[in-house]
């Protein structure tokens, strides 16, 4: 009789970590999760976030953008993950930061705000002999792509330079016989 009431108060047991485990896990996943952030708040973000924070705005974007904008949006997440660390070593004060910060905190956001402001019953079609809303916002994101494949390499030419000048001192170091 005793054996029976042990077993099910260690199955009781068992059971109530079981769930307490669960719930824990629950409560610091829902933590942990990016909070959505908006345009306005890119604006504030640090330097060294804003990249991934704008793909993640980017991406929620998405699904009110036409098709044809999911190849470039692809892109740009793609190329700011390439830039990401290129800004951790940039002076926030400087020019480029400022270049950077008005390009994906200000530019992008204005783009896709300016497509999302247009009835999306008028976004395919054609107007005044320009192109449509779809096309104009398709034609701004390769820009967009274009542009931050331009800065991350101008970035990165500092860490080029950085390289080739260790290398020519190990150069001269071991390869001239002198140690």
């Amino acid at each position: 009789m005793i054996d029976s009431e042990v077993a099910s108060l260690h199955t009781a047991g068992v059971i109530v970590t079981l769930i307490a485990v669960i719930m824990a896990c629950s409560i610091v996943a829902m933590l942990s999760r990016d909070r959505p952030v908006s345009a306005e708040q890119l604006g504030t973000t640090s330097l060294d976030a804003l990249p991934r924070q704008t793909a993640t705005w980017l991406d929620r974007q998405q699904p009110s953008l036409p098709h044809a904008a999911a190849a470039s949006i692809a892109s740009i997440s793609l190329r700011l993950g390439d830039m990401a660390p290129q800004l951790r070593a940039l002076d926030p004060a400087s020019p480029a930061a400022d270049a950077v910060r008005r390009l994906l905190a200000t530019d992008i956001p204005a783009l896709v705000g300016g497509y999302q402001s247009v009835p999306s019953s008028m976004r395919a079609s054609a107007r005044d002999g320009g192109s449509s809303p779809d096309a104009q916002l398709a034609d701004g994101l390769r820009v967009i792509d274009d542009e931050i494949g331009r800065m991350t390499v101008q970035l990165a030419r500092g860490a080029f330079d950085e390289l080739a000048t260790q290398r020519r001192f190990l150069e001269l170091k071991y390869e001239s016989g002198t140690n």
